[in-house]
């Protein structure tokens, strides 16, 4: 199983625990407005596809042409819109001596609901369903923000659930469940603005 690791920050490795903490805004008494936090955007990318997003220059800019929901031979990214989030992490501790406690790994959960009036929405909720891990992805929010960084992230399991209610004005939706580890070194994925926010 890979474990997915970022580099845009450094953890103290091993014993050495001397973190420098990064700088913060200095006015600690002004109230900002949080980003929205829902997760509104979904881009799969097939291994060895077109990815959409180019990091070279730091931050990501789009990709021309790669995004095409059009494309079955897996050569370039799939967006799909919805709406989710990311649950509280699972945390997977070693409980050293001297009551000390190391956070091993955590792995993370994304449960991102779909409209699946079409049918090639659906079938791809299906083929999500064979829990296929030959793809990465990253994930927008609402508040116009991108997590992945540079490399994406790698999912440990992917699903999806495809329930119909019994309500007169229940909706004919789906859920797509990715899943996705950290290892001890790293957290949440990277963010960036997202540059497809504008479109």
């Amino acid at each position: 199983m890979v474990l997915n690791t970022w580099t845009d920050i450094t953890c103290p490795s091993g014993c050495d625990d001397n973190l420098d903490f990064v700088a913060l805004s200095p006015d600690q008494n002004c109230v900002t407005v949080p980003n929205l936090s829902q997760v509104s955007d979904l881009y799969i990318t097939p291994n060895n596809a077109t990815d959409a997003f180019d990091y070279s220059g730091g931050d990501p800019t789009l990709v021309s042409g790669g995004i095409d929901n059009t494309d079955t031979n897996n050569l370039f990214t799939k967006w799909i819109v919805g709406k989710g989030g990311v649950a509280e992490p699972a945390e997977t501790t070693y409980p050293g001596p001297k009551g000390s406690v190391v956070v091993v790994k955590r792995r993370y959960t994304l449960e991102f609901e779909v409209n699946v009036k079409e049918d090639s929405t659906r079938n791809l909720l299906r083929q999500l369903q064979f829990n296929p891990k030959n793809f990465s992805f990253r994930y927008g929010t609402i508040g116009g923000q991108l997590y992945g960084g540079p490399d994406a992230i790698i999912p440990a399991a992917s699903n999806a659930r495809m329930v119909l209610g019994n309500g007169d004005e229940d909706y004919e939706l789906g859920t797509i469940i990715l899943e996705w580890e950290t290892s001890a070194g790293s957290g949440d994925p990277p963010r960036h603005v997202n540059p497809q926010f504008s479109i």
